[in-house]
């Protein structure tokens, strides 16, 4: 005895079973392979920006280790916080960068990213972070590559860069 046939959802017009569909070589959810040039390309984009949203790894460590958090009474180590964006997701230069703890930066209420802006920030913590800013270039040219140097010298570098 054969079973009866169930009636089609919402009038469709499509014969009950189709045969084999013809599938591509790529399954959902994964990336097409990139090419050797590709990848090439990609490296060299994100050194680039690299160089220019932090210009150094030892600047990134120098700021983190050498530095404290640029809000008066605050002793937190402090992370590189960027004053502007060129765009929605693209950091600015590392010569708009202030020291910020990570709470001042992005977790407090009161933080840099709550607030939405610089003069909100400064306005609520009585800082300057344009100054502070210059400042932080203006010693990093100065004393950052002696100081990295040292820290290299003394092999405290190295744990340094783990902590980062």
């Amino acid at each position: 005895m054969t079973k009866p046939r169930r009636p089609r959802a919402h009038n469709s017009t499509l014969p009950r079973r189709t045969g084999h569909m013809k599938r591509s070589e790529l399954r959902r959810g994964q990336p097409k392979p990139k090419s050797k040039a590709q990848r090439r390309r990609d490296e060299a984009r994100k050194a680039e920006a690299f160089a220019r949203k932090y210009h150094s790894e030892e600047r990134v460590i120098f700021v983190k280790f050498a530095m404290r958090c640029a809000v008066p009474g605050c002793d937190a180590r402090p992370e590189n916080a960027h004053l502007d964006g060129e765009g929605t997701g693209r950091k600015g230069a590392y010569t708009r960068i202030a020291p910020l703890c990570r709470g001042h930066h992005r977790l407090r209420a009161d933080s840099l990213h709550a607030l939405g802006s610089v003069s909100a920030f400064d306005a609520c913590h009585s800082t300057h972070l344009d100054a502070v800013a210059k400042a932080v270039d203006g010693v990093w040219q100065s004393k950052g590559p002696s100081w990295v140097a040292q820290a290299k010298a003394d092999g405290s570098y190295e744990a340094m860069r783990r902590a980062a």
